[in-house]
């Protein structure tokens, strides 16, 4: 074990290597509002984070999802509708 050094990496040795970073997250850390869910999508550059927006209004029995969502983003709206109409009484 003679010579063996330990690889040890600081955000600063990482930001000198990668530069600054562009984005930054401090928007998710204070958009913690009722009603906006919090989401994740993949882009070309690399991902985003998404806030999805509900408008309150009397509910009609149907779900309306708008823009490009796959089917894991719509297999989870209808998987949360599906637990709210279940606990509706005890919410």
């Amino acid at each position: 074990m003679k010579g063996k050094l330990k690889a040890q990496l600081t955000p600063t040795d990482i930001e000198k290597v990668l530069g600054k970073s562009r984005y930054s997250n401090d928007l998710y850390k204070v958009a913690n509002m009722p009603g906006v869910a919090v989401g994740l999508a993949w882009t070309y550059v690399g991902g985003d984070i998404l806030f999805i927006g509900n408008q309150p209004e009397r509910w009609k029995g149907d779900l309306k999802l708008t823009g490009n969502l796959g089917n894991v983003m719509k297999e989870s709206a209808v998987t949360a509708l599906t637990y709210l109409q279940s606990n509706a009484r005890k919410l």
